[in-house]
């Protein structure tokens, strides 16, 4: 009988440690100011100021500089975040901005095919409530560190937490300092060579084509446009730089498809759509990796989409 009390103790000891860890990582994550956050809280804080929205995924999230804009700008893109996304974290603030007037929409090679964000559908939800489809989640709310962010993930932030705190390594992911919503990528290029862009262009390419949703995707951005129009609200459709190289080994019939689908859009609601994605004025120099612009190239670009619409509301 004693041993049996002694190894039920055991026991108890042996689970309560990890559980105590498992708890206490669920706190810490509950409160840590994710980049979603961060994100929200700026947009928040300056809601009475913004007149110019960004939205988009990564290739907005780092080739667009709010502070080369005439208008106070902000940038609420985020890497993967889909058109999905894009809606939805707009209308939950649409209220709270007085001053917006236009609305910059990323829409680039596989933006139309996909609403779901993965993993960061989650990390987006603990940081605006937002859930993609309603779906259910009880699991993701009782623990962060199992069901949402998960065990890698969470030890992963919880090392550069500490990294950052006591300056211990490097930072490897060669960003710079968000300002008004924008991430630039400031250090050292990635790299530039065939297999490269050969990599990214089938891992696009095979996401576009697994797609089943393009045809909700277009009707749930048509609906979007029509919002924001019907608040006065300009929206713009634009598309982000990429590599000449990258670009070649792209699908033509889903570039195709693409540019029919958008000129049906630019049509219907009389939008207008700013594509650079082929412009081969933007050189190497200009990218840090075959579709991301870098610090450089998003000063350049910014500029260009900021005298376009300087030349919209001249008119």
């Amino acid at each position: 009988m004693q041993r049996m009390k002694h190894f039920i103790k055991q026991i108890l000891l042996f689970i309560s440690i990890p559980l105590a860890l498992i708890l206490l990582s669920d706190v810490w994550l509950r409160a840590t100011n994710s980049l979603y956050k961060q994100k929200i809280a700026g947009l928040h804080n300056n809601k009475d100021s913004i007149a110019v929205l960004i939205l988009g995924n990564s290739h907005a999230t780092y080739g667009v500089d709010p502070s080369q804009f005439t208008l106070y700008t902000y940038n609420l893109a985020n890497s993967g975040q889909t058109l999905y996304f894009d809606k939805r974290l707009t209308l939950s603030f649409i209220n709270q901005l007085p001053q917006l007037r236009f609305v910059f929409i990323s829409i680039d090679y596989h933006s139309l095919y996909s609403s779901s964000q993965g993993n960061r559908d989650k990390w987006l939800y603990y940081a605006s409530g937002l859930k993609y489809k309603n779906r259910n989640y009880i699991l993701e709310d009782i623990s962060p560190f199992l069901f949402g962010y998960g065990p890698k993930l969470s030890v992963s932030l919880s090392r550069k937490a500490v990294g950052e705190k006591f300056k211990i390594g490097k930072d490897k992911t060669a960003q710079g300092t968000m300002i008004k919503g924008y991430i630039p990528f400031a250090g050292k290029p990635a790299m530039f060579n065939i297999k490269a862009y050969q990599k990214r262009a089938k891992t696009t390419t095979e996401t576009v084509l697994k797609s089943v949703e393009a045809k909700e995707v277009l009707e749930d951005l048509d609906d979007f446009i029509e919002i924001l129009k019907a608040r006065n609200i300009t929206p713009i459709l634009f598309a982000t730089p990429t590599y000449k190289e990258y670009n070649l080994l792209l699908d033509t019939s889903i570039i195709n498809q693409n540019t029919a689908t958008i000129d049906y859009l630019c049509r219907k609601h009389n939008v207008m759509y700013w594509d650079y994605s082929q412009d081969t004025s933007f050189t190497k120099e200009y990218f840090f990796d075959c579709d991301h612009l870098n610090i450089t190239g998003a000063a350049r670009f910014s500029k260009l989409l900021n005298n376009k619409m300087e030349r919209i509301r001249n008119n």
